[in-house]
């Protein structure tokens, strides 16, 4: 339709007043409600993308991408509670997202609820494994509960996953230091320093 093609052409504040316009005549559109809340994040007001997303979700509760993009949005303003539950409700009509796990394990991080945050990224591994990124958030929270050896297990498969991870190098360096394995340690730094 029209108000995509104006968001795919950058022309976000005209997508905006195009879904505004078909508003007028189908309220009680979701899809017309949910392209508005998207085109309003991509401007960053996400305050008003907020109410755009809710909106879709009143009109259709079983919109996960409405409830994906609402914790999306959320998160962004540091609604953190209401972001998860955003989470949860997408994860509750598809269990298999990754990224709604990533970002729930994400989110779960920033309020230090890292047992909860560990299980949620464990569970976006299990999905994809090739997600360093989420192996190496697992791996930072493990560290903060002094879980060490699971922390470098998980550094190690970040890396296995992606060779050139300058994070996980660091970290897992970082963390052999604090072991006082400073062997292991040195091979850590050198590999990031390599990489930077």
């Amino acid at each position: 339709n029209c108000g995509n093609l104006l968001g795919k052409l950058q022309r976000y504040a005209d997508a905006v007043a195009y879904y505004d316009r078909a508003l007028e005549t189908q309220p009680k559109n979701h899809e017309i409600w949910h392209n508005r809340g998207a085109m309003l994040s991509r401007m960053q007001l996400y305050e008003e993308a907020i109410s755009s997303y809710q909106k879709a979700v009143e009109l259709n509760p079983n919109k996960y991408e409405a409830w994906y993009n609402l914790g999306n949005v959320l998160g962004r303003v540091k609604r953190n509670q209401e972001a998860i539950e955003a989470y949860d409700r997408t994860i509750a009509l598809q269990p298999n997202l990754y990224e709604a796990w990533f970002n729930k394990a994400t989110t779960l991080g920033k309020m230090q609820l890292f047992p909860a945050a560990i299980a949620a990224y464990e569970m976006a591994v299990q999905l994809r494994r090739e997600s360093y990124e989420a192996w190496y958030g697992r791996g930072i929270l493990l560290e903060k509960l002094d879980r060490n050896d699971e922390a470098l297990a998980s550094f190690d498969a970040a890396i296995e996953v992606k060779p050139d991870y300058y994070e996980a190098w660091y970290s897992g360096g970082s963390l052999l230091e604090k072991l006082r394995r400073f062997d292991q340690a040195i091979i850590f730094y050198n590999r990031a320093i390599a990489l930077k």
